[in-house]
Parts: structure tokens; sequence; C-alpha cells
């Protein structure tokens, strides 16, 4: 008996011996998570505090605006993606992006995940995925949901310091949790720089989707482009 005694009783230490190391893996797993979002490390590669100028398609309509990582204290310790857009301009006059931010609509993302393609096409394209979740507007009430959470695809020519040109494809948003079927479709809008500004083309996007170009640390020169459409001078860039 006393034999039994002790073998249950070195397996009752064994197990929670193992129960605690499963907890301690748990528990440095999440510490890295919040430490890789503390960082800001979810979001693409912005320098911090900058702001920069962003053309959006939605719907067919061409508007500007622009763009910055930075934090807000009030909703979050990690920096947070913030995207002003103005109103539909017309093409015929100069751009406008943010030199009057009371006439743009704010809104404020933070970045919960990034993740590398499995698509050896959107591999080769230097493609990239993240997740954000959109905070209320302040003009809306505490217990008002909207479609908070949506999927972006986008791919940068980055070097040492900065990127020079990003583009992105944002999903619809859904209001409870992020779904990765969100995602679908969202890497077409990217994978040529031609039809990017064909109307027709637009037509065919996931529904709900919306194109940004960010005009990165070393800003491109902007050419008419295809279609009527501007050229942004992608260069050499590989697409």
């Amino acid at each position: 008996m006393e034999f039994i005694l002790r073998i249950l009783i070195l397996v009752g230490i064994t197990f929670s011996s193992w129960v605690e190391t499963l907890n301690n893996a748990a528990i440095n797993t999440i510490d890295l998570s919040d430490k890789i979002r503390l960082s800001g490390l979810y979001c693409p590669r912005m320098t911090y505090k900058k702001k920069y100028k962003v053309i959006l398609i939605n719907n067919g309509v061409q508007s500007y605006g622009c763009t910055t990582l930075d934090h807000n204290w009030y909703l979050s310790d990690s920096p947070l993606f913030h995207l002003w857009q103005g109103p539909a301009q017309n093409p015929n006059f100069e751009p406008k992006y943010c030199e009057n931010s009371c006439n743009t609509d704010p809104f404020i993302y933070e970045c919960m995940a990034k993740s590398q393609p499995t698509n050896k096409t959107e591999i080769d394209k230097g493609l990239k995925y993240m997740s954000l979740y959109q905070y209320p507007p302040k003009y809306l009430q505490d217990n008002t949901t909207i479609p908070a959470y949506r999927c972006v695809v986008y791919t940068a020519s980055e070097y040492k310091d900065g990127f020079g040109v990003m583009r992105m494809a944002v999903s619809y948003g859904r209001a409870n949790s992020f779904d990765v079927s969100q995602c679908e479709g969202l890497s077409n809008i990217l994978t040529s720089r031609e039809v990017t500004f064909d109307p027709e083309t637009q037509k065919k996007w996931p529904k709900g989707a919306t194109f940004l170009f960010v005009m990165g640390d070393i800003e491109p020169k902007v050419f008419p482009g295809l279609n009527g459409g501007p050229d942004f001078g992608y260069g050499s860039i590989e697409m």
C-alpha cells in the first residue's frame, strides 16, 4: 500500500510539473505575440509618425488622403495604422491629400497579425497578408457595432531606410471576428498594374474591396497612365 501511495505521489508531482511547463510555454507565446504587436511589427514597415500621401480607389471612385503609423494611447498601447480619406476630387485639379484634415474621414486600425502567402505566384510577387481591427469612430455610440475586421494584402518596394511605394488591397469589413475568407481575391488587385485603374476590371474586384497606393519615403513621379489612370512612376519595380 505504501509503495502504491509513493507511485501516486510521484505521478502527481510529474503531472503538476508538466502542466506548469505547458502554462509557461503558453505565457511565453502570449508575451512574444504581445511584444510583436506593441512594437508595431504586425503593421507595414513605415516610419513612425511620418505622414504618407495615399491614393484610394473604392467602387470605381478615386480619392486622396494620407496615412501614418502612430500611437493613440486612449485606444491601445501599440502603434496604430491611421488613415484619412478625403472626398472624390475633379481629376483635372491638383490632388489634395491631407492639407485640410477637417475635410477628411478618419479611420484608425490596429494591426492584429501578419503572415506570408503560401501561393508561389504571390510569394514571387512579394505579397504579404495582415489583419486589421478598426476602432469605432468618435461620433458612434459605444454600443454601436461596426464591420471592424478586415484582411489586407500588400506589397512594398522596401530598401534600407524605408520604402518607395506600397500598394494595398483592403477587404470588406466583418463585424464580430476576422475570417480568412475575407482575403479571397484581394491579391488579384495587385498582380497587374496595367488593370488597376481599368473601370471594367474594377467591377470584378471582391465586393467592398479598396485599393490604396501609398507614396513612401521616396515619392514616385506621377504620369498619365493606361486607360486614363495614373502610372505613378512604377519604373522597374517588380509587380
